[in-house]
């Protein structure tokens, strides 16, 4: 009988960019790597006042799971994980434009998949030259992958 050594999960989890201006980065209790490991906000100390953006991702199902392995063999690395955050990000709180204005995040469907639009998708491949991406392209390959120990 086949059994999966990776329990299955499901349901959404939630992250923090390292860099965000609302994390106290300078505290002792600082530790991101910590923070996503065990989801204890002691290790994200906030700054008096603030609140961090929240981007709320999704474990990805087993058709987006094998989306991402046709992507990577015909495209590469950098499309599949780019698709992979597409496809994981489910809302960003708050989302705001660059005038302050409250904005929604808006989906597109591609085939039979609903993912981030290609506008949105662009603007947070661009933030910070791409750290925030590349942070939530790790986070997103980590949980549909498994992280290497």
């Amino acid at each position: 009988m086949f059994q999966s050594a990776k329990p299955t999960v499901s349901g959404d989890y939630s992250h923090y960019y390292s860099g965000d201006p609302a994390l106290d980065t300078d505290s002792a209790d600082f530790d991101h790597d910590r923070w996503k490991e065990t989801g204890e906000d002691k290790y994200l100390p906030r700054r008096n006042g603030t609140t961090p953006v929240e981007f709320i991702l999704r474990h990805l199902s087993s058709r987006e799971y094998r989306f991402l392995q046709d992507v990577a063999k015909r495209e590469g690395d950098f499309t599949m994980a780019w698709y992979a955050v597409a496809l994981a990000l489910s809302d960003v709180v708050p989302l705001v434009d660059a005038k302050g204005k409250a904005e929604d995040l808006r989906f597109t469907v591609d085939g039979k998949l609903s993912r981030v639009c290609d506008e949105q998708m662009d603007l947070l491949n661009k933030f910070e030259e791409g750290a925030l991406f590349y942070e939530l392209a790790a986070r997103v390959m980590g949980e549909t992958y498994g992280n290497p120990t």
